[in-house]
């Protein structure tokens, strides 16, 4: 297993992929600072600094996407298998690789916001509140990771796996985004419609993006609850796939 790891490990390091996806989501959180020093209203810093996260679910469903669709239909798997490896080893192993892209992306993102907009913004709520907030985007960066390293686990593909991991996101993103909008006209709580909404990665960020964790010790609940199905799955489907 940690000959395994350290041989994902090395080969995303060398990746043009995930070293594209980092640099990406840098110029993303930086750009997005910078419209926000645009803006006639006040701006408070808790509302600046996590603002990738609106498109950070579609830049880790795509990198993933990549990273993993092509083990199952470029032999990769298949070879692993032949050195001796286990598949819940392999699926172990890509999980690992998949939470560290999405963390250190999460993390390139977040400095960056926090670099360039600590001298420009104000923080209007407390210290804590944020890092509070921020820890939920932390868990919410796991939980997509394991979702996105499942769904290619059920494809047949590279190009298959990116397309339905993309599909995931934008309809994710689409369902989050008209579940807020029924939260904001309806009474305080929301009801089964706010658990939905927290239930899903995308929702979650939605509310880290928006500053707006009423209940977070329920969403880090559903993060850990969201990984673990994941996870399981993405391990059930392996052990039972047919590898040629």
């Amino acid at each position: 297993m940690r000959r395994l790891l350290a041989a994902d490990m090395r080969r995303l390091v060398r990746s043009p992929l995930a070293l594209g996806a980092v640099a990406a989501m840098v110029l993303v959180s930086a750009g997005f600072v910078y419209m926000q020093t645009l803006s006639a209203r006040e701006v408070g810093l808790e509302r600046v600094i996590l603002l990738f996260m609106s498109v950070y679910g579609m830049a880790a469903a795509m990198l993933l996407g990549l990273l993993h669709g092509g083990e199952y239909s470029e032999g990769m798997l298949r070879n692993k298998l032949i050195c001796g490896c286990s598949r819940i080893q392999v699926y172990l192993s890509q999980m690992l690789v998949s939470v560290v892209t999405c963390v250190v992306m999460y993390l390139a993102a977040l400095l960056t916001a926090l670099l360039l907009g600590i001298p420009l913004f104000d923080l209007h709520v407390s210290v804590g509140h944020e890092m509070l907030t921020a820890g939920i985007g932390f868990l919410c960066c796991v939980y997509y990771a394991a979702l996105y390293t499942m769904i290619p686990a059920l494809c047949p593909g590279r190009a298959v796996a990116v397309a339905v991991n993309m599909a995931a996101a934008m309809g994710m993103l689409m369902l989050s985004v008209s579940i807020s909008e029924i939260l904001v006209s309806s009474a305080p709580g929301g009801g089964i419609w706010q658990i939905v909404l927290e239930a899903m990665p995308t929702g979650q960020a939605v509310l880290v993006n928006e500053a707006a964790i009423d209940a977070p010790m329920r969403m880090a609940l559903l993060d850990m609850c969201g990984t673990t199905v994941c996870l399981c799955v993405g391990a059930y489907v392996l052990g039972s796939r047919d590898i040629r």
